[in-house]
């Protein structure tokens, strides 16, 4: 399994830019898979969002 930091801020801009964010939910406006999940492409490999923001949050790597 390939693990990745993510602390670079471009790639921490570039992934809450397509976070849409209501009163209710926040909404994944990137791309999304053909089973409807949102997904993340990071260093050419794809990411759900969902796993992809909480790496991001918690300063975590990221493992595929």
């Amino acid at each position: 399994m390939e693990t990745n930091k993510i602390l670079n801020d471009n790639i921490w801009n570039n992934f809450w830019n397509k976070v849409k964010k209501t009163k209710t939910c926040w909404v994944w406006a990137g791309t999304v898979s053909g089973n409807g999940y949102g997904v993340f492409s990071f260093k050419g490999k794809m990411y759900r969002a969902h796993r992809f923001a909480l790496s991001l949050t918690m300063n975590k790597t990221l493992t595929k």
